[in-house]
């Protein structure tokens, strides 16, 4: 916060638009406000026992509204997609006053043009995002971690192809960068290729 220096752009600040209105976990679906953050909406789906995907650094700060203006990716976007694939429905204020209302909770939805994707994504030009639908997953119940070192991109989508095919398209990969190649332990001493 304080970050933001304008000149001659207006912020606006949503911190009182946190509510979480509903949770509906049958339909997967929470509909939240702007101001709440991704860490806030995290809680408010683990406690109807489901699950959010959309994670980043900043989850603790960074808000449902911003990530949606911004059609933010996050750390499972391999498996759960950019905000764009989370959002079921939006309301927002347009720039002539009037509010879009279209906070539907619909997965299949062809009647019509879809407005909300010209918001998202739209960085508070086209409206400013008020709230939204949310997708929520079942909780894992169970989970496996690897660490993974390869040594190409291809080595890596193959290896993304075997996880989800072992897994039934369940697995859900995480990519972490290094700072720099320091960072990276040389191979295992068992490993094959350290002889």
């Amino acid at each position: 916060m304080g970050g933001q220096i304008p000149y001659g752009e207006v912020l606006i600040s949503m911190n009182r638009m946190r509510a979480v209105r509903r949770v509906l976990p049958l339909e997967d679906v929470m509909v939240v406000e702007a101001g709440l953050t991704l860490k806030e909406a995290q809680d408010a789906a683990a406690g109807a026992d489901r699950f959010f995907p959309l994670s980043l650094a900043a989850e603790g700060t960074a808000t449902v509204g911003g990530v949606i203006s911004t059609n933010a990716g996050g750390t499972a976007v391999l498996r759960y997609g950019v905000a764009r694939d989370l959002v079921l429905g939006l309301e927002a204020v347009l720039p002539n006053g009037e509010i879009f209302h279209g906070l539907k909770r619909l997965r299949k939805d062809n009647t019509g043009y879809d407005l909300k994707h010209l918001l998202i994504g739209a960085e508070g030009t086209l409206g400013i995002v008020t709230a939204a639908a949310l997708k929520l997953f079942p909780v894992m119940r169970s989970r496996a971690t690897a660490v993974v070192g390869l040594e190409t991109p291809a080595a890596a989508l193959e290896l993304l192809a075997v996880a989800k095919a072992e897994t039934g398209g369940g697995a859900r990969p995480r990519a972490d960068e290094p700072t720099g190649h320091r960072d990276l332990p040389g191979p295992h001493p068992r490993h094959p290729r350290s002889a």
